[in-house]
């Protein structure tokens, strides 16, 4: 939560169980890499799916990061250091559109 919101603002949590989520989707593609090989050698398989560890695998420029290079993770809104434009922005028929730009610096 400490990356999640606007820099100053309060911690916000994620808009869903992302680690549910995740986990759900990394079992479900372990069960079909079983089946594959079940299918392939005749094998059973032994498929283990974390929620940590998908949480983990999610945020590869974020956990991994500031683990490994030293990057202190910071909360930026709904913007991105070295993007631009990225943000939710509104529409003429009151809807919003988000815009990403990767790496196109501002």
């Amino acid at each position: 939560m400490s990356v999640t919101g606007t820099p100053d603002g309060p911690p916000l949590r994620a808009g869903f169980a992302l680690g549910d989520d995740l986990a759900g989707w990394i079992g479900a593609m372990g069960a079909m890499a079983a089946l594959w090989h079940r299918a392939a050698t005749g094998e059973g398989q032994h498929v283990d799916a974390s929620l940590v560890d998908a949480l983990l695998y999610a945020s590869d420029m974020g956990v991994m990061a500031a683990a490994n290079a030293g990057h202190v993770l910071r909360r930026e809104g709904a913007g991105a250091e070295g993007a631009a434009p990225l943000n939710s922005y509104p529409t003429r028929d009151g809807r919003h559109v988000f815009i990403h730009g990767v790496f196109d610096k501002a």
